[in-house]
């Protein structure tokens, strides 16, 4: 499964799936997306089921229904993509 690691500075980390590949959303949206704000220098980042991801915050298993992150907070981000690992 496409997916994107998270992890965090405080020891949070979540794990971003697209629910269903339709046009217009897989999980490299997802990937530019994170390295578009932080290229663009802005502070926020943002997931949400409402824009079709699963987000499951991985120290309780449990799938959230969002997470903003603040990209100063974020302390490694990895796509993984059908058995590839890409940082």
């Amino acid at each position: 499964m496409n997916s994107v690691f998270i992890n965090t500075n405080n020891g949070k980390y979540y794990r971003i799936t697209v629910r269903t590949e339709k046009p217009g959303t897989n999980i490299e949206i997802a990937w530019d997306n994170i390295r578009n704000a932080i290229a663009r220098e802005k502070t926020w980042i943002g997931f949400s089921e409402a824009d079709n991801f699963e987000i499951k915050e991985m120290m309780s298993g449990v799938n959230i229904s969002a997470v903003t992150l603040n990209i100063n907070n974020i302390y490694s981000i990895e796509l993984l993509k059908e058995g590839k690992k890409h940082v």
